[in-house]
């Protein structure tokens, strides 16, 4: 942005940028880079995509030739695919209450190193920045929805998901379990208003395994033809279904058949929801989850295009000493 003064063209705000031809001559004086990123730009076996690059969007691009841009090594220079990120976030932090700062960043990262190297520091999912943290655990607000939605029109609803003494014996639960040290699990107080926001890792493993492992325990054992029993155990059987949808689409390796089998536990999740909760309104974040199976064909495993190296970039930001003078020479 800039505004004119008769000929002369003044910045509006001036912002830090790094020089792209700069970042790329350092990146490959390092020693090994570039054997790296050239045997980055091969291709996987057709049946199973490992990285981003053996995603059809990738392979499917042609360069300015009109020949395939990324076509292993089968010319002698050296080509580089970029993804690109473009965010904003609050400087001062998601809990600040009052009026709010707005503070953008622009990052790109490349996607011609293989996994072991691309995704060396993604896979750690301590994201700070909160505002998007969860939306990769598909489903999630259809459960929160559940849990505070009540039903005054058929019988065979239930009032509340969970009982007060319910949610009491997850929370024992909770203190019970022994973790590995790299493994974070939800709040020992889950179901409070006491605990903060719940970071990716913690709605991963609360999805993946505590909630389903527990409710399963708790109420998927019953056999009788008690109507409260039976929605009880439709409720811990819609568990299990997002668990293993989350699972099939997170492997860090993905084929048709991953594809395949998130979509069909994914739907069984959603009807199983609509089937205990029948006026409950789907979100736009659940007509979506039902298009994941087209972007782990079209992108490869999530890992390789999820936000979550951006995001914790923006939470280093966060962490930025500006001597509250945003936007400011410091």
């Amino acid at each position: 942005m800039a505004k004119h003064d008769g000929t002369k063209v003044t910045p509006i705000k001036p912002f830090v940028v790094q020089d792209y031809g700069d970042f790329v001559a350092g990146l490959l004086s390092r020693p090994g880079m570039e054997e790296a990123l050239e045997w980055g730009t091969l291709l996987n076996d057709k049946h199973q995509l490992w990285d981003i690059k053996d995603g059809t969007a990738i392979t499917e691009i042609q360069g300015p030739d009109g020949k395939i841009f990324m076509d292993g090594l089968k010319r002698s220079d050296l080509r580089l695919a970029w993804s690109l990120s473009i965010d904003w976030f609050n400087p001062q932090g998601n809990r600040t209450a009052g009026k709010k700062k707005s503070v953008g960043s622009i990052v790109m990262t490349i996607l011609n190193l293989p996994p072991s190297l691309s995704t060396h520091h993604q896979v750690s999912m301590d994201v700070d920045d909160e505002v998007g943290n969860h939306e990769i655990l598909l489903g999630h607000d259809v459960v929160e929805e559940c849990s505070e939605q009540q039903c005054q029109k058929e019988k065979m609803r239930l009032q509340e998901p969970l009982t007060r003494n319910e949610i009491n014996d997850i929370q024992k639960c909770l203190g019970m379990i022994t973790r590995p040290t790299w493994h974070r699990g939800p709040p020992i107080n889950l179901g409070n208003a006491a605990h903060s926001k719940l970071k990716a890792e913690q709605w991963r493993s609360s999805i993946e395994f505590d909630l389903p492992v527990m409710l399963f325990k708790k109420w998927g054992l019953h056999y009788d033809d008690d109507i409260q029993k039976a929605q009880q155990k439709k409720l811990a059987h819609s568990t299990m279904l997002l668990a293993m949808a989350v699972r099939w689409s997170m492997s860090h390796v993905t084929s048709e058949n991953h594809a395949r089998q998130y979509i069909n536990y994914m739907r069984a999740y959603l009807e199983c929801v609509k089937d205990i909760f029948p006026d409950i309104t789907l979100r736009p974040n659940h007509h979506a989850a039902l298009h994941i199976h087209k972007f782990l064909l079209r992108y490869g495993p999530m890992h390789g295009w999820w936000m979550f190296p951006f995001e914790r970039i923006i939470g280093t930001l966060q962490k930025t000493e500006t001597n509250h003078k945003i936007g400011e020479w410091l």
